[in-house]
């Protein structure tokens, strides 16, 4: 008789890999697709990420795809994805944040003058880009009788005074930073 001794095993994950083509992403907008790519004769069984990807985003635990929209802001930092079988873990690594940025265009239609004691029609800013204020500023103040919301941007009111024309700065704030249109 003859005994030997005989064992069967799953490799570990091998060549784990992410196509990351990017370190910047934009709130609000969807996240490029990534999905996993691993070499050998041994798949994953589960995928996990550390620390956990910002509000918006999942990773999906059977297939390792990263998707969605990332809701809040985040810094740069470094992303862990862990490939798990039977046969051990394997680990990809990328780094990247999630910003904003500043509001790029304004539409303000306002008018050159105003008539004294009629009151005028709502002005409501429009934006471009991808991002919206948060607050704004407006220098100098108003003329009497018209009112500055530094909430939504909005001029309304009924002028009481004769004023010479000015020139007004009009700062658009959110967490991307300030920009300024005069």
């Amino acid at each position: 008789t003859k005994t030997f001794n005989l064992e069967v095993k799953v490799d570990p994950v091998n060549n784990l890999n992410y196509v990351v083509s990017n370190t910047s992403y934009l709130r609000n907008t969807t996240f490029p697709t990534l999905t996993p790519t691993f070499g050998g004769h041994s798949h994953p069984i589960t995928f996990s990420v550390l620390p956990s990807l910002p509000d918006g985003l999942t990773i999906n635990s059977s297939t390792g795809v990263i998707s969605g929209t990332p809701l809040a802001i985040a810094p740069m930092d470094d992303y862990i994805i862990s490939a798990t079988n039977d046969g051990g873990v394997k680990t990809f690594e990328f780094s990247f944040e999630v910003r904003v940025d500043p509001v790029s265009t304004l539409n303000y239609p306002i008018a050159n003058s105003y008539r004294r004691d009629f009151t005028i029609d709502k002005v409501v800013p429009t934006f471009g880009g991808n991002s919206h204020p948060i607050t704004f500023e407006l220098t100098p103040d108003l003329p009497a009788g018209l009112t500055f919301d530094d909430q939504t941007g909005e001029i309304s009111g009924t002028p009481s005074a004769i004023t010479a024309s000015k020139e007004y700065s009009l700062k658009l704030i959110n967490d991307g930073g300030t920009k300024e249109f005069k």
